[in-house]
């Protein structure tokens, strides 16, 4: 619970849930991390700009399409993908692996991914954050 000091802080009593994701969106968005974000209905929510840059996608491109990385997914790499998507996603479990991205120039890169779940203050699930290096 938050308590008002000053300000525009909740009153107190008032359950609140202040929203910060812009904050760290301009945080990730400031520095070279490949991050994205989807929400538990596995709908896209953020993708940092050092990772749009990479994949060629402009920062007012749409990609809300849950399928919007496959493009970017080596051929041989898709099947391992999907599967990791629709049999992983809601798991609580942090995962990695090895997985060949397809840059905007046609090169091709092996990528480490790892994801992990988010939770909210009740331990509900809410999605996951993704973050791909070399």
């Amino acid at each position: 619970m938050l308590q008002q000091n000053q300000g525009n802080a909740p009153a107190p009593g008032n359950h609140a849930v202040l929203d910060w994701a812009p904050v760290f969106q301009n945080i990730l968005d400031a520095g070279d991390e490949w991050i994205c974000i989807y929400n538990k209905k596995r709908q896209l929510a953020y993708v940092s700009r050092a990772f749009r840059a990479f994949l060629g996608l402009s920062s007012s491109s749409a990609v809300a399409d849950s399928d919007w990385l496959s493009p970017f997914i080596h051929p041989e790499e898709q099947s391992k993908f999907q599967q990791h998507l629709q049999k992983e996603f809601s798991s609580p479990q942090d995962f990695r692996f090895p997985i060949r991205f397809i840059d905007s120039t046609g090169n091709v890169h092996q990528l480490q991914h790892e994801c992990h779940p988010i939770f909210d203050a009740q331990s509900d699930f809410q999605g996951r954050w993704c973050r791909y290096h070399i």
